[in-house]
């Protein structure tokens, strides 16, 4: 678990419970207790086998959870720096930004005071602009001849930036910053997206990079531990905040390890458990103890939600973009899932509890899903969004609707239904489309408030559409298409 973070265990016992629940554990639900340390974190009785114990860890990068702290912290700073505004300041920067989430991006490289220094020029940014703010919006060294470079360019200027948009080019705006700002070097990106019924400004930090797969490393920890106890132990390892990685990457070394040295550890069992997914990713026994294989052959099921499948689309999407600068082709199922996954939450968000809401009667009098588009449409309207006191309905910028036009029309029907023939597919400004489709996902899914989804799998949303992001906007062709 992250230290600090829930001192009495209660999200503990909130994902024990869950566990409990996937994998069919005899468990005594009034039985279960949290434990303090030199005992394991739970203690609960099972039918059939008496009092058990078992020991919880969270599989997460320490990076990765660094990043979210700095992030969080960050986030804050910015809405205290907002909130101590002068008055004519706040009232003017509550005019042009009331409706919208502004999201910052700072360079990896950049260390957090550098960071948290920042944060009164980025607002300053934000006012000093001849006009509000939107878009994804690039970062750069101010040069001399950057107006012969980018003859096609618009410039607006300022007292330490200039502004330069690419209007035919569907490329993000760039801001060549002058003399010594604090944000040249230290901020990567700023995104401003507009919602209509948004009350806010609201900010966002984002806490992606690169992270290892520390599974092992965990587990490893625990097996070295030494605890009190005169129940039996299992250890649950669970992840929760992190991405699971392809099974490839860390299956092997992990079950070899778990398979030659659960004998001198003090546990029985070892389950890695996917919170978000509620899904069993791996269990291994003591030789000794392993239940005898049953005779009976069970049917097995693969469990299919609206909810589940979109999610699947959206980690696949996300899985895909780490292979397109070294495979070209992963950009094809980057488009197709992120369709899926944008199509999935539309319906999401307005089915409701009646999947009535999102069918329709053909001529033969079959039942069929309605449409992309008639879904996405409907997403956009109150009458079918406003379902709760809390709900908020989509709306998208006309940058939005061009993206989402381009990737389904121009890519993702085009490789689907292709004719056969030859066609060439331009990859310059794809990124930032991507990028937006993200943005899309992540407020139909956790912000609008009306897909059916655990605390658990809102906040993988987030994180999937925030490590896509960064990944797409951190490609090579991006890169490129922002020189």
């Amino acid at each position: 678990m992250k230290e600090g973070r829930d001192p009495q265990g209660n999200h503990e016992l909130t994902i024990f419970n869950q566990f409990v629940v996937a994998a069919k554990l005899a468990v005594s639900p009034n039985s279960i207790q949290k434990r303090q340390s030199p005992e394991p974190d739970i203690l609960c009785s099972t039918d059939g086998r008496g009092d058990m114990a078992f020991e919880l860890v969270e599989i997460i990068d320490e990076s990765m959870a660094r990043r979210d702290s700095d992030a969080t912290r960050l986030r804050e700073l910015l809405v205290g720096a907002f909130k101590s505004l002068p008055d004519d300041r706040h009232a003017s920067f509550l005019s042009r930004y009331q409706h919208c989430s502004i999201y910052v991006s700072f360079q990896d490289e950049a260390a957090y005071r550098r960071r948290a220094d920042a944060v009164p020029a980025i607002l300053d940014l934000l006012l000093s602009s001849a006009e509000s703010i939107t878009g994804t919006n690039r970062f750069a060294e101010y040069r001399e001849d950057y107006e012969k470079v980018y003859r096609h360019a618009e410039f607006a200027r300022a007292d330490d930036h200039v502004r330069v948009v690419f209007p035919q080019y569907r490329r993000s705006p760039l801001f060549l910053i002058k003399n010594h700002s604090p944000l040249l070097g230290t901020v990567d990106w700023l995104n401003v997206s507009r919602y209509e019924h948004l009350q806010g400004p609201l900010f966002g930090v984002d806490a992606t990079g690169s992270f290892g797969e520390p599974a092992l490393e965990a587990v490893q920890k625990k097996f070295e531990k030494k605890y009190t106890t005169d129940a039996p132990i299992e250890l649950l390892a669970f992840y929760e905040s992190q991405p699971v990685l392809p099974e490839d990457i860390w299956l092997p070394a992990f079950s070899s390890f778990v398979e030659q040295n659960i004998a001198s550890s003090p546990f029985g069992k070892i389950y890695v458990f996917d919170a978000a997914k509620n899904k069993i990713l791996f269990q291994f026994s003591r030789p000794e103890i392993q239940p005898k294989v049953s005779e009976t052959v069970e049917t097995a099921y693969w469990e299919l939600t609206e909810e589940s499948n979109a999610l699947d689309y959206l980690e696949m999407a996300v899985r895909s973009l780490m292979d397109v600068e070294k495979n070209p082709w992963a950009w094809k199922w980057v488009c197709i899932s992120l369709h899926g996954s944008l199509y999935g939450f539309a319906v999401c968000a307005i089915k409701g509890t009646d999947y009535m809401r999102v069918t329709k009667t053909d001529g033969g009098g079959r039942l069929k899903l309605i449409n992309f588009d008639t879904a996405l449409k409907r997403c956009q309207e109150d009458g079918w969004m406003k379902q709760y006191v809390f709900s908020q309905t989509l709306t998208l910028t006309a940058d939005q609707k061009e993206a989402v036009d381009i990737l389904k029309n121009e890519i993702r029907n085009k490789v689907a239904h292709f004719i056969p023939g030859s066609s060439f597919i331009e990859l310059h400004g794809l990124p930032t489309i991507v990028a937006t489709y993200f943005d899309i996902i992540e407020f139909l899914a956790a912000e609008s408030g009306n897909p059916h989804l655990r605390h658990a799998e809102k906040e993988r949303v987030r994180a999937l559409c925030e490590a896509g992001r960064k990944l797409a906007l951190s490609t090579k062709i991006q890169r490129e298409n922002s020189d």
